[in-house]
């Protein structure tokens, strides 16, 4: 306590100021015995080695060296897009617009399904992989190409899209000769984008065949 280290403070410098021989005369005038009075002495000289240890000690003037804060902890590692799954709404130039249900299958892979529009069943089921930034989702079907006529041609479809946009394109690839085209034509690219509208599974209802 504040009070008790004064006191102890005087104490010493009250001890400071007197000799072994002036304690030596004083305890033999007190107390006319040289065993007793030696006990003193020695006694008054431990306190004073003692109290002046802690003294010292305790007025030691602060570092003014202090250790620097630590940084907080990094990583290094780049933040990758999230994996693509929920219900979309994929949305063509063309004016046309496809629900599609896309499940996790590891990462950089999803499960793509498209709903099927009245009773005619969805040719367009897959996985789709990411290749750094970049979706790609290619499907082989009967009716990749469609002729004028409404003729179909066997091929693939391929979409590609901006993992962090969402926008992408379309294009198919047909195997064999039709439209006036010859096997191996690649038709235009049809710009597109998918906005998701539910994280999780999709509505009941939704078919794909």
């Amino acid at each position: 306590m504040e009070g008790t280290g004064k006191q102890r403070g005087g104490q010493v410098a009250k001890l400071g100021a007197a000799t072994p021989l002036a304690w030596w005369s004083g305890a033999m005038a007190k107390y006319g015995n040289p065993r007793l009075a030696a006990g003193v002495v020695v006694g008054l000289a431990l306190l004073a080695l003692g109290t002046a240890c802690g003294s010292s000690g305790s007025d030691a003037a602060p570092s003014e060296t202090s250790a620097a804060p630590m940084a907080a902890p990094t990583s290094s590692a780049p933040a990758g897009p999230a994996d693509f799954s929920g219900v979309y709404k994929i949305a063509y130039e063309d004016g046309a617009v496809d629900t599609w249900s896309a499940k996790s299958c590891g990462p950089g892979c999803a499960d793509v399904n498209q709903q099927m529009i009245g009773l005619v069943p969805s040719t367009i089921n897959g996985q789709a992989h990411r290749e750094g930034m970049t979706w790609k989702f290619v499907v082989s079907r009967f009716d990749a190409v469609v002729c004028d006529d409404g003729a179909t041609i066997d091929g693939t479809s391929a979409w590609t899209w901006d993992a962090t946009t969402l926008e992408g394109s379309l294009t198919s690839t047909q195997m064999f000769d039709g439209c006036d085209k010859p096997a191996g034509f690649e038709t235009d690219k049809l710009a597109f984008t998918l906005t998701r509208t539910s994280s999780g599974a999709p509505p009941p209802g939704f078919r794909t065949s």
